[in-house]
């Protein structure tokens, strides 16, 4: 059951900020530090000095990064930086943006719902998480009790109703409208007609939620729900805390993409391709693309054309004998392997991690999650760059994640492999903040 509800959204001030595009950010989560420095310098009321300060060898328990965030949070309230909505609003939010050539609209919108613990409700997600990222997240909602980014769901929803209900209740132009550094337009609208927004909440009340993107966030939401109900026990079901921010999304939106994300090993890691390559034949068709200097771009697109059209495969480029490699997994070794789910057979990123990660580099979970072992990138073309210049030893490039097969693992209660998926475009931070009031 998803409990929506609407909300007095804090948003910047555009008599004071008057280029969104100078404040707002991504996910902390997608944020390289060259990234983290060049929005540091882009405006001194930037979201990143919120959702990920930097951090300083003279921190200690009293400054340092969740500390400053609150610090700012604080005093950009008070100097009117930050300013509430008037009314309790549902946020309608467009997003149009080009990919492969084509231009596309993604719309959906921004809401409290109601947190439940996973596997007691509705709410399911479906990627791994990591101690070390709910920790981070958690201390930072304990010191600034307040939602900068909203968690990005899915529903089902084929006839699209919901949206359409809440297109009714546009009454006047967005509240924002900007083209950010990456040449996303963001459209926000704030709907306050009662009769709108309880039609909404009618309609999303049975339905299921599919955390598409935020996973430490929610936890982090759940973490600090519990703990400020054991300080006020008596608050009620209705208490601000007991809510996180999200942005909500059709699953069947035309506008919903998934990228691929590509697995690039570190140059720490005990990696010798005579030696992958004699192992790796075990458990897959192997086919190579020969790289010279005269080929290079042409092969490439060979490759990379080859991939697209092949089920449960994979790509590999390294720049040792320069060549790029497709592995399709052997039909009858994944269907007779005992340790891989009956689900999962189907998912390449799961194959991957179990035969290439686990069985042949023999990782663990926990290097999933170390920089020093493991990166991730969406974009091919700085995963090559990373292996050309020496950075990382190998790239394996993945196909996208299909969305029907994230629906039919999550609503089964299990979880696909850390970084299955790359939602795009990413909900920005800083566009509506969901302030926690605790008197």
């Amino acid at each position: 059951m998803a409990i929506i509800a609407p909300f007095r959204g804090l948003r910047y001030n555009q008599v004071l900020i008057k280029n969104m595009e100078d404040v707002i950010t991504p996910p902390w989560d997608v944020i390289s530090p060259e990234e983290q420095n060049a929005y540091y310098e882009r405006h001194p009321c930037n979201m990143i000095r919120l959702i990920l300060g930097k951090t300083f060898p003279q921190d200690n328990q009293v400054d340092n990064r969740y500390t400053r965030a609150a610090h700012f949070f604080k005093n950009w309230q008070r100097e009117g930086i930050l300013i509430k909505d008037d009314q309790p609003s549902l946020y309608l939010y467009e997003i149009e943006y080009s990919v492969k050539q084509r231009t596309r609209k993604r719309c959906g919108f921004i809401s409290l719902v109601k947190l439940e613990d996973f596997g007691e409700g509705q709410l399911f997600p479906h990627e791994m998480m990591y101690s070390s990222a709910k920790l981070d997240r958690l201390t930072l909602l304990e010191k600034c009790h307040a939602h900068f980014s909203p968690v990005f769901a899915l529903y089902s929803d084929p006839k699209d109703n919901v949206i359409a209900t809440l297109h009714s209740g546009i009454k006047s132009k967005p509240l924002l409208e900007f083209e950010d550094l990456f040449h996303v337009k963001h459209r926000l609208w704030g709907i306050q007609e009662k009769g709108v927004i309880n039609d909404v909440a009618l309609q999303m009340k049975d339905k299921a939620l599919l955390i598409a993107d935020g996973h430490h966030r929610y936890k982090a939401a759940l973490d600090y729900r519990n703990n400020i109900r054991a300080r006020y026990p008596h608050a009620g079901e209705m208490a601000s805390f007991n809510y996180v921010m999200m942005y909500l999304c059709n699953l069947y939106s035309p506008g919903l993409v998934i990228l691929p994300v590509h697995r690039l090993i570190s140059k720490w890691v005990d990696f010798n391709l005579e030696d992958f390559l004699g192992k790796a034949e075990k458990y897959f068709k192997i086919k190579s693309y020969k790289i010279d200097k005269d080929n290079k771009h042409q092969i490439m697109r060979h490759f990379y054309e080859d991939l697209k059209k092949m089920d449960t495969s994979f790509g590999m480029y390294v720049k040792q004998n320069p060549s790029y490699y497709t592995l399709t997994s052997k039909k009858d070794l994944v269907e007779s392997a005992q340790d891989i789910r009956p689900d999962f057979r189907e998912l390449d990123v799961a194959i991957f991690t179990h035969f290439v990660l686990e069985r042949i580099l023999g990782l663990e979970p926990k290097d999933m999650d170390n920089e020093g072992v493991i990166q991730y990138t969406p974009h091919m073309e700085t995963a090559i760059k990373l292996v050309d210049n020496g950075s990382i030893q190998a790239a394996f490039l993945l196909n996208p994640t299909k969305v029907e097969h994230v629906h039919k693992i999550a609503s089964k209660g299990l979880t696909m492999p850390h970084k299955s998926t790359y939602f795009y475009p990413k909900v920005m931070a800083g566009l509506v903040i969901h302030k926690i009031d605790l008197w």
